[in-house]
């Protein structure tokens, strides 16, 4: 009985991660196409922030270590800027392709908000330095 019960605990556990999985799986679609993207010169990334704004999910890519970090502030910019973090850890595509999805998220967030989200937005977002110098 106790193997049992253990057995379906382990597949509710399971089938839990994977309904949830199923439903962010959209949303994050092309953030995980960007690791196995080819393109030496980073155009898919480009398009992937086009195609997540024009769906209403843009996402601003965080380049962690090993372990994602969320920051408590995170969910208030999230849902003020309608804009996801998502943190790739230690397994990511190359800067320079993450800097140019950034980039264009962040032309989009100027475009739609103005400045104001300059000053709420995480100091690790790939790119952004950079971005602002320009």
């Amino acid at each position: 009985m106790k193997k049992l019960l253990t057995f379906i605990l382990i597949g509710f556990s399971f089938y839990s991660f994977s309904q949830e999985s199923d439903s962010n799986r959209e949303k994050f679609r092309n953030i995980g196409n960007l690791i196995f993207s080819e393109d030496a010169d980073c155009n898919k990334a480009v398009e992937f922030a086009e195609s997540d704004i024009k769906n209403g999910q843009p996402i601003l890519l965080l380049a962690g270590g090993i372990a994602p970090v969320h920051i408590l502030t995170d969910i208030d910019f999230e849902k003020k800027f309608n804009v996801s973090f998502y943190d790739y850890g230690c397994v990511q595509p190359s800067e320079i392709c993450m800097e140019k999805y950034n980039w264009k998220i962040f032309d989009y967030l100027t475009e739609k908000y103005g400045r104001k989200w300059q000053k709420e937005i995480r100091d690790d977002a790939v790119g952004f330095k950079k971005w602002k110098q320009k």
